[in-house]
């Protein structure tokens, strides 16, 4: 009987103590709690914690490297199919325009010139669309080849005909001046002649043809009159012999 007595004795005075504690301990958490509301919280538009990158999964990271490699493979396609294709279009356009200006000078080897009827406005490729002058006929000729004149030409310079170039009198042809110059200066390289039995008279001239060493003055009908001297010979005449010379 004591014993429960002592018990129930202790038990209300453990509860009771219990009571106590949690009746104490309350205002104390209370007051923790109003402490932390007055300190400062981080202004939520400086707050970065939520900014941080996203992470792609391997999925996504798989899909984007297979994306990006089938655009590599379809931009090697088109470059296989035109090497063109990378080049800047100025690049482009200067090698489409280079293949015209090249096949002309391939081509322009033999330009025509007519005194009588030529005009230096025409391109000199046929007789019928000869060039007037000699100046313009040796101009187009770029790398050289024949000069085919026909007509009376008045001369008030002389003309130098430089290496590479054949002057061809094809039909009867006469040159003149009242300067007192010499009429055709041969450089080395270059040649003279006449063919088809057309002739070639030179009227007025100091020199009316001066042949330079490594130049050839080739057999033809060559007409002199009133000239100083008809031929100033440094280079050499090629053909059967002198005879050829009127």
């Amino acid at each position: 009987m004591k014993n429960r007595k002592r018990m129930a004795h202790f038990v209300m005075s453990f509860l009771l103590s219990f009571f106590m504690v949690v009746n104490y301990s309350a205002p104390y958490v209370v007051l923790a709690q109003d402490e932390l509301a007055d300190v400062p919280q981080p202004d939520s538009a400086t707050d970065t914690s939520d900014e941080t990158e996203p992470v792609l999964s391997e999925p996504a990271v798989a899909a984007d490297e297979e994306s990006e490699s089938n655009a590599l493979d379809s931009s090697n396609a088109d470059l296989e199919e035109d090497p063109t294709a990378l080049m800047p279009p100025e690049a482009t356009a200067s090698t489409e325009t280079a293949k015209p200006l090249e096949e002309d000078a391939q081509q322009l080897t033999r330009v025509y010139v007519s005194a009588t009827s030529g005009d230096d406005q025409n391109d000199g490729r046929t007789p019928e669309s000869a060039v007037k002058s000699l100046e313009q006929g040796l101009k187009l000729l770029t790398s050289g080849g024949e000069v085919y004149i026909t007509g009376a030409f008045d001369l008030s310079q002389p003309v130098s005909i430089p290496a590479n170039v054949h002057v061809v009198a094809y039909e009867n042809t006469t040159m003149s001046t009242t300067s007192n110059i010499n009429g055709l200066t041969l450089s080395s390289g270059s040649t003279l002649s006449t063919i088809n039995g057309a002739a070639l008279t030179m009227t007025g001239f100091k020199y009316a043809i001066v042949v330079n060493e490594g130049a050839i003055l080739q057999d033809g009908n060559y007409v002199m009159g009133d000239v100083t001297r008809g031929i100033y010979l440094l280079g050499s005449i090629q053909g059967s012999s002198r005879a050829g010379l009127l």
